[in-house]
């Protein structure tokens, strides 16, 4: 007769959950039937290798249940993603979640069945063991796995991450080293203090650093919980063991989900947030941002901070939206902005000033910067042919005027833009196609008459 309580299993969940995370970042290379027989064999060939008071057959039987949670997991994970869309803005925890939930009571029927048959006594709760232990490590390993492969699929430098959220950090560590204190009590071993403060870490953080960061050190303090009644369990056979695992199980299981929906939930509102406030700055038609974030922006600019203001001026654009309307217009509009948003550096910020004019703020303390950068703009734009009304190609060329100057207070600012679009109507006088640059300092006279304006494609300081 098969006993449970004399059964000493390898715990091979961890491989269950890892084997079935990489079968499905990598399923368009592996076959799933080919994947689950090389699982079951090593799982199997594992289970032998430890002795154990059950026969090979039954061995046999419970590696081909454990084998289960492989395509399980991966019929529950199709079905979750086919209703997705039903599940927002919890979509991700879900998704993550639920196929192991389901995978993990799923598979506990079917090992429930299998020591009802052989006349056990305890099917009940060693099918609660099983549920709650697949379902327990499977979630943390999940979250700790995902959190990985974000940051390597995207490339986003982890450490910095850490770095920037040392309080946080500190105050994680602190919860795990007294929540393992605790362990010691008989009283408040169940009681996860980690809840608190990973809840309010995952307010601050998105989906994946708070998946990663829940699965570590719940994860830590779980398996310190495991090892310490399995060890008694094993030692006494005492069935009270492993009620008290289970509920820790079920405590841990409890923890994360509510972790994950709070991140989750403030991940959605915060992007809806930046939605809005991305329509509220961006220009619809060109892409580039708008004059109200320009200003926003000025404001932040600390003092005595080195900047160059550009404006470009598409020339001829009136006569273009009267000889070819205004939807070629627009579309001379759109491939000017890419052009300008091609050759800024990320430092830049390209506004839409007006109609057919642009404005580029830089803070870029090289003074020659302003000239390279007016040379490409107006070399790459002379280059674009336009198709308008879909034959007939148009080249197109931009004036520009620009100067470098001190940021001190508002009005240096203003004055910058003043001095940048006087210097634009001298470009447009000269013959356009050109640029007019120059130094602006404080003695300035922005009404004072300006040397004259550069030929094409030169750039020195007036």
């Amino acid at each position: 007769m098969f006993n449970i309580q004399n059964a000493k299993i390898a715990p091979l969940w961890p491989i269950n959950a890892f084997m079935a995370f990489m079968a499905i970042t990598n399923r368009k290379q592996l076959h799933y039937s080919v994947f689950f027989v090389l699982f079951f064999i090593s799982h199997t060939a594992a289970s032998f290798s430890i002795p154990q008071d059950i026969s090979r057959q039954n061995q046999m039987l419970l590696g081909i249940i454990d084998s289960l949670f492989v395509p399980l997991y991966f019929l529950t994970l199709q079905v979750v993603i086919r209703f997705k869309n039903r599940y927002y803005p919890i979509r991700r925890t879900v998704i993550l979640c639920a196929p192991i939930v389901a995978t993990s009571i799923l598979q506990s029927l079917v090992y429930s069945g299998l020591l009802y048959s052989l006349d056990n006594g305890h099917y009940v709760v060693a099918s609660l063991d099983w549920a709650t232990e697949q379902i327990a490590t499977g979630v943390l390993l999940f979250l700790i796995l995902t959190g990985f492969m974000a940051y390597k699929r995207t490339g986003a430098p982890l450490f910095k991450t850490i770095q920037r959220y040392k309080a946080d950090a500190v105050l994680i560590v602190a919860s795990v080293l007294v929540q393992i204190l605790l362990i010691q009590s008989s009283t408040l071993e169940q009681t996860i203090l980690l809840l608190i403060p990973l809840a309010l870490v995952s307010i601050k953080l998105n989906f994946y650093p708070s998946a990663l960061l829940s699965g570590l050190t719940l994860s830590i303090v779980y398996t310190l919980i495991s090892t310490r009644y399995y060890g008694d369990y094993w030692k006494d056979s005492s069935l009270i063991y492993i009620e008290n695992l289970i509920s820790y199980r079920l405590n841990t299981l409890i923890s994360c989900l509510v972790i994950m929906l709070i991140c989750e939930k403030n991940y959605a509102k915060r992007f809806a947030i930046n939605i809005i406030k991305r329509k509220v700055y961006t220009d619809y038609l060109s892409g580039l941002y708008n004059r109200k974030f320009l200003w926003k922006k000025a404001r932040e600019i600390p003092k005595e901070t080195p900047l160059s203001v550009l404006i470009c001026d598409i020339d001829n654009f009136k006569h273009i939206n009267d000889t070819y309307g205004h939807g070629n217009g627009d579309k001379i509009i759109q491939a000017v902005s890419h052009t300008i948003k091609t050759h800024i550096s990320p430092h830049d910020l390209a506004v839409r000033w007006g109609g057919e004019e642009f404005l580029i703020l830089s803070r870029s303390p090289d003074e020659q910067y302003l000239d390279t950068l007016s040379a490409r703009i107006l070399d790459s734009i002379r280059q674009l042919q336009i198709t308008l009304d879909g034959n007939i190609a148009r080249h197109v060329t931009v004036s520009i005027g620009g100067c470098n100057f001190e940021y001190q207070q508002s009005p240096d600012f203003v004055m910058a833009i003043e001095t940048a679009d006087k210097l634009l109507y001298q470009s447009k006088q000269a013959g356009k196609d050109r640029a007019t640059l120059r130094t602006l300092t404080q003695d300035t006279n922005v009404s004072a008459s300006f040397a004259p304006v550069l030929p094409p494609a030169e750039h020195e300081k007036l």
